[in-house]
């Protein structure tokens, strides 16, 4: 499947979804970043609107590659997923200027549906 991102910009709390063009497959992931400059306290993913069932997970990665995922999760057509949130078990912490990202993957066979980015900086 089709997998794009939509970058929005964040200095301290950032959200935005992404769902395909006309023709792709329905549903959107969003992401919300909460924190101040490169101080992140949590990143939040959910799976919006789904075109069919699928039993799927969040993937969770940044600039430096893989935070966090799921568990599985079945989302039936026309529902969403629970928000979904990692908290940082070090908020105060600087991180690493970029886009941190959710990704909405199939679980059987790892393809990625949808992802969305938040890209954080001081």
């Amino acid at each position: 499947m089709l997998v794009l991102v939509a970058p929005v910009t964040a200095m301290a709390t950032g959200a935005g979804c992404y769902g395909g063009p006309p023709g792709e497959p329905r549903g959107e992931e969003c992401t919300t970043v909460v924190g101040s400059g490169l101080e992140i306290t949590s990143i939040s993913g959910q799976y919006k609107d789904a075109d069919q069932t699928y039993t799927l997970y969040i993937d969770f990665y940044g600039p430096n590659g893989h935070i966090t995922n799921t568990g599985n999760i079945t989302v039936s057509a026309g529902h969403s997923t629970s928000v979904y949130t990692w908290h940082n078990p070090h908020p105060t912490a600087l991180m690493t200027p970029g886009y941190y990202c959710t990704e909405a993957i199939i679980a059987n066979t790892g393809a990625a549906i949808w992802s969305d980015c938040i890209e954080v900086h001081s």
